[in-house]
């Protein structure tokens, strides 16, 4: 039952482990992961390259789908990019790319978590499908942390994320793991920014704002974030935390924003991350 879950403070789970590289970050960070993906061929590739963390008992890697029971679905492999894999033929094939169909076992996520543990941060990315898993954490104990893409719709996921009692959120870009804040904000942090990094930055000011800084805030890992992965999280996320309000302000800036860019919708490369 949900309300019997246990927390575990010390395990991260990373749904849609794609090519691996945030299981490797939670890896190097000293943290127990459960690792999932849909796709067998990813499976076994991060098999082999975290073999020795695996045979230590700091890996559990599961080859299934989510899904609303026990069974079997239809799941898409894009070929080339599967960053986009999905169980939604569109997701799979966007930009013109082909995918190919295979049937996958899906098991409940409420059955993960009742065999593993609520994690102390749950990392979702399964392109279309990530409030599956969400939802299956209401009822019980929540994830301390917890980042999700942001989904359509005008609140972009964040009521899901207020109903399960989150009330603090940052609005992470996906390619650059820099934060998104309200147009005045965004000035200020580039005039900041420029002071620590800029032309003003031999001065003692500079080295006092640094801190303050995205830039500074990602450089203090002190490790490569690979394109495709979900970078920082929790407090070691770019930005500061917002309230629910601010948020959905910051959502709509940034929507408009890269519509005037230019961008279609279903580039919209953007995550949540919540907690408190």
């Amino acid at each position: 039952m949900p309300g019997h879950r246990r927390l575990v403070s010390d395990l991260i789970y990373d749904v849609g482990m794609n090519d691996g590289a945030d299981t490797a970050f939670y890896l190097h960070q000293g943290y127990r992961v459960v690792a999932i993906d849909a796709d067998p061929t990813l499976v076994e590739a991060g098999r082999e390259r975290f073999r020795k963390e695996i045979g230590a008992g700091r890996l559990a890697l599961l080859n299934v789908g989510i899904g609303a029971g026990r069974g079997s679905a239809t799941f898409w492999i894009c070929e080339g990019f599967p960053v986009w894999n999905s169980f939604d033929r569109a997701m799979a094939t966007k930009e013109g790319r082909t995918a190919r169909a295979m049937e996958i076992e899906t098991v409940p996520f409420g059955e993960i978590l009742d065999e593993f543990g609520v994690p102390h941060y749950l990392k979702v990315d399964i392109e279309g499908y990530d409030t599956h898993v969400v939802r299956a954490v209401g009822g019980g104990p929540v994830p301390r942390y917890l980042s999700m893409e942001v989904q359509a719709g005008p609140d972009g996921g964040l009521d899901l994320l207020r109903e399960l009692g989150y009330g603090k959120f940052k609005l992470i870009h996906q390619l650059n793991f820099l934060a998104s804040r309200t147009p005045v904000r965004e000035f200020a942090h580039k005039v900041i920014t420029s002071a620590a990094y800029g032309r003003l930055s031999f001065l003692e000011v500079g080295r006092v704002v640094r801190r303050y800084t995205d830039m500074y805030k990602l450089a203090r890992h002190n490790y490569e974030f690979p394109f495709g992965g979900s970078g920082p999280w929790g407090e070691g996320a770019a930005g500061n935390w917002m309230t629910y309000s601010r948020a959905l302000a910051v959502l709509s800036h940034e929507r408009e924003r890269q519509r005037k860019l230019g961008r279609p919708e279903d580039g919209f490369w953007f995550d949540w991350h919540a907690t408190g």
